[in-house]
């Protein structure tokens, strides 16, 4: 069980996430330093169909040291957003990933077509080691399950690779 503490730090870790998820969504659309300059933006059409109601909306997950957040809406679109952080002797290490674009629902099976897509590392002790990059705008499928508990509605998101990832409805 986490205590209130830790819960208040996980969401404040998520929302700070989220609000850097927005800056750098607000920097690629102004053309000033963000995707369009950097070429990665997909600037072909993506396949989209329309999501069923029960997934719309922001579905986020936060453990010790990051959190992610997907937010799917009705026509199709969705953002993806993970901050991660490690410290050691005295030195963060944060890593950010910010996905946005389409998507498609079949069945239990929803792919991610982005169309911008983002990396960014920072170290506070080697800022040298400091950078941001395109992130892969290759679609990503993965199969999804339902269900609720005393928290409320949750998805378990299963992907390829085996990692299985427990998110929850904002």
């Amino acid at each position: 069980m986490y205590s209130h503490k830790q819960t208040d730090a996980r969401k404040i870790r998520l929302v700070i996430a989220i609000m850097i998820a927005a800056l750098m969504l607000a920097a690629c659309k102004d053309g000033s330093a963000g995707s369009r300059d950097r070429g990665i933006e997909n600037a072909g059409n993506t396949p989209r169909t329309q999501v069923p109601e029960v997934l719309v909306g922001r579905w986020e997950h936060g453990e010790s040291g990051g959190s992610s957040s997907l937010s799917f809406t009705a026509d199709g679109n969705f953002e993806f957003a993970s901050w991660f952080e490690v410290s050691l002797y005295g030195c963060d290490k944060t890593f950010f990933t910010y996905k946005s674009g389409t998507m498609t629902v079949a069945g239990n099976t929803i792919t991610l077509y982005p169309q911008v897509s983002d990396f960014k590392r920072t170290d506070s002790c080697n800022p040298q080691n400091n950078y941001e990059e395109p992130d892969s705008l290759e679609p990503e499928a993965f199969l999804f399950q339902l269900g609720t508990d005393v928290l409320g509605v949750f998805m378990v998101r299963h992907r390829p690779d085996g990692q299985v990832t427990v998110y929850r409805k904002g």
